[in-house]
């Protein structure tokens, strides 16, 4: 097989090399949701960064942010079918209202207070250049992981019971 690309500490052509071995890497995670195109679509990329992230090809800020927005798109999707966007902190109590979080295997820390911590820290770091994004997500990483994958599987659940309505 040959790849061919530039090499990038290099001027001038393209190069072509052999190789004989080549790996890919899917995310381990299912955020498929088909059931909700603009969302599945989004996800993807949450997908790319968390395998970035385990490659040490992306800062922690950035998976932090990603993972942050994700699982707000997520909660919008499911709780949030009003025009009026909701706070992170009121999707929170609005999922966890709806019974969204009973049945998570991870009893520490509950997916509120998982959630909240992602809040709070994702607050610090982009508003306040505070420390500590490494530290949580190599704690944390996939605690948020396998919970956005649950909330994912209630999108896909929520939107087969009902019709599918644009937004």
């Amino acid at each position: 097989m040959m790849l061919r690309g530039r090499h990038v500490e290099q001027d001038g052509p393209m190069v072509l090399r052999g190789v004989r071995e080549t790996s890919y890497y899917y995310p381990p995670y299912d955020y498929d949701c088909p059931s909700a195109p603009q969302l599945h679509a989004r996800l993807s990329v949450t997908e790319d960064l968390i395998v970035a992230w385990n490659f040490g090809e992306i800062a922690p800020e950035v998976l932090l942010e990603e993972l942050h927005t994700a699982c707000e798109l997520v909660l919008e999707e499911l709780v949030n079918k009003r025009a009026k966007k909701l706070s992170f902190a009121q999707l929170i109590a609005a999922a966890a209202e709806a019974g969204l979080f009973h049945g998570a295997h991870d009893s520490e820390p509950s997916t509120t207070e998982l959630l909240e911590d992602l809040k709070d820290l994702r607050k610090n770091v982009r508003h306040r250049a505070a420390e500590g994004a490494r530290p949580w997500l190599e704690k944390r990483w996939e605690h948020v992981s396998v919970c956005l994958e649950r909330l994912v599987r209630h999108v896909n659940e929520q939107n087969s019971q009902s019709p599918v309505t644009p937004r």
